[in-house]
């Protein structure tokens, strides 16, 4: 007997699914562990995030486990439980990424989705898992999904791992490998002031702290790729993120001498409404409700355009000096 979507709905409370979630994902992190895995991206961004507020709550709780998982209690620790659903993983060697494709191919998660391709040097598998929790004679069970990225170099191609000398943000910088006892800075993050071991050291206790706190850098200063930066700018910011040396400022309007139009939807700005400027000059006139903003900046990049203001002046996503604001992260606090 198999249930609709709307009865299936009855059980899923029965199943905390970032538990679950994280349960499975511990799974896969011992598989890529075994063999040899480098993690990058997401999982172990929410990682640091998920135990810099696990040890919050536990220190504010006399470290009792009760109420952890349900994230309407304390909300200041919310981040606690935050898991991820993409799951990206490197393989130094292509025998080890042929035994964690195949336990992901022959295991008893299903497949809905499987891309095999070659970029550069890479050869990549991105795979869309469903993994079933509780399932019973009469009920399907609760329905995970995850987005898996597995990528290792073409043989006879030298040894790269993430981010493969490509560093956008803060963020891309950090990887976990068997054994690192947590983040650790690449060897190649593509910035040649971070050879210097001493530097990479210091930079690492600041990153984890800013990322901790749901703050970020931009480290790119290739202009080719500002719209891709503006990309990833516009889902940080969705996801409660402070790009701290973005072009746009975001703050809560507080004005009550004055009455603003929004330049995008041309509607009156209410105080206490979240609004948007470029440059970070707040005594800037030029604002913009969020949201009007967000959706302008999606429709240039969904579109190729150059990202400009509707004045028609460039907004400039992309930095000068890298090893400048990896001075300033350093020296921060």
């Amino acid at each position: 007997m198999n249930l609709n979507d709307n009865e299936t709905n009855i059980y899923t409370n029965i199943f905390i699914f970032d538990k679950e979630l994280r349960a499975f994902l511990h799974i896969l992190k011992s598989k890529a562990y075994e063999n040899n895995g480098v993690l990058y991206g997401d999982i172990v961004i929410n990682s640091i995030v998920a135990k810099y507020y696990k040890n919050k709550f536990l220190n504010k709780y006399n470290f009792s486990t009760e109420n952890f998982w349900n994230t309407n209690f304390d909300i200041e620790t919310k981040s606690r439980t935050i898991t991820s659903k993409n799951f990206d993983v490197y393989f130094k060697n292509i025998n080890d990424y042929i035994k964690f494709n195949d336990y992901i191919k022959n295991n008893k998660y299903e497949i809905i989705e499987n891309i095999d391709f070659n970029s550069n040097n890479y050869i990549h598998n991105k795979y869309k898992l469903i993994n079933y929790i509780g399932s019973t004679i009469t009920w399907i069970g609760a329905k995970i999904e995850l987005n898996i990225n597995i990528t290792t170099n073409i043989p006879n191609e030298n040894y790269m791992e993430p981010p493969f000398n490509m560093s956008y943000f803060t963020t891309d910088l950090l990887i976990m490998k068997k054994n690192s006892n947590g983040p650790i800075i690449s060897n190649n993050t593509g910035i040649l002031y971070l050879n210097d071991n001493e530097i990479k050291q210091n930079l690492l206790v600041k990153l984890i702290y800013n990322i901790s706190n749901y703050n970020i850098h931009i480290l790119c200063n290739n202009n080719n790729n500002n719209n891709y930066i503006a990309k990833k700018y516009i889902n940080y910011l969705i996801n409660g993120w402070n790009v701290i040396n973005s072009p746009i400022k975001t703050y809560i309007y507080n004005c009550f001498h004055e009455n603003n139009t929004c330049l995008i939807c041309l509607d009156d700005i209410e105080n206490n409404k979240i609004v948007s400027n470029i440059n970070y000059d707040i005594n800037d006139k030029n604002i913009y409700h969020k949201e009007c903003l967000i959706k302008y900046l999606n429709n240039k990049i969904n579109n190729e355009n150059e990202l400009v203001c509707p004045y028609r002046k460039k907004i400039n996503f992309t930095i000068n000096n890298i090893n400048l604001i990896i001075d300033n992260i350093i020296n921060s606090f």
